[in-house]
């Protein structure tokens, strides 16, 4: 009788004790999309053409060896937003075998809590060199982050899925390169008219004509975005709170 109730004790312990481990974890891998199929659409944000303009694209890429895009939208991401997109990323073996590498947009909801929810991106290594994580955080800036401000979530994903794309291709976003060049020549003589102003300021007040230059390293560029970090051989992203 006291074997028995000693047992009891113990399973009961056991069940509660697995119950609360379940309940505070981190929430488990979901499972890849199913075969030609590369959106996991949880939160119900694609309507049936947006998530068939997706698959069109990644599919086409994926049948020429050049890369893998895959769309996930989730309400939980765990705690570490990084180390699960991470593991989605590993687990689904995103980009394995192409010559770009693969990519991964994921949407962390989290029920909405504005200090928490997110759009990740996730790069490997050979994806990294061709999308940057700056660039990576950019295109959700520009595409999703404005779609999603006017109840348009589903078009924000197609868009990024629409310009990783052409990036991926090498295509350039302009289609008319004719106006940068008018405008960087414009700029070019502006900057022109304002240094030989100065150098003539400066041989006037007797300090002679030059340039001025900086020797030594300098503070590189400025970076903006959330990005992983990278450049280790894991490969990078970003994350981008909307």
């Amino acid at each position: 009788m006291n074997r028995k109730l000693f047992l009891f004790i113990v399973l009961a312990v056991f069940f509660f004790t697995s119950r609360v481990h379940a309940q505070g974890g981190e929430p488990p891998i979901p499972s890849k999309p199913g075969a030609d199929g590369y959106v996991l659409d949880t939160m119900g944000w694609l309507d049936e053409s947006q998530e068939g303009m997706i698959n069109v694209i990644a599919r086409k890429l994926d049948a020429e060896g050049t890369a893998q895009i895959y769309v996930a939208t989730l309400d939980d991401c765990g705690s570490d937003k990084t180390q699960y997109k991470r593991d989605i990323f590993a687990a689904w073996k995103v980009g394995d075998q192409k010559t770009n590498g693969g990519l991964l947009i994921l949407a962390c909801w989290y029920g909405g809590d504005t200090s928490r929810r997110s759009i990740e991106v996730r790069t490997d290594e050979k994806m990294q060199s061709v999308v940057s994580d700056a660039l990576s955080a950019k295109t959700a800036e520009d595409n999703f982050v404005p779609a999603f401000k006017e109840n348009e979530p589903g078009v924000g994903l197609v868009k990024m899925v629409v310009a990783f794309d052409k990036v991926i291709r090498g295509e350039k976003p302009d289609a008319n390169p004719e106006i940068p060049v008018v405008i960087a020549i414009s700029a070019l003589s502006i900057l022109s008219f304002v240094l030989i102003s100065i150098d003539w300021k400066r041989f006037r007040n007797g300090e002679g004509l030059g340039w001025s230059r900086s020797d030594g390293g300098g503070s590189g560029g400025e970076y903006y975005g959330g990005g992983d970090g990278g450049g280790g051989g894991d490969g990078g992203g970003s994350s981008t709170g909307f």
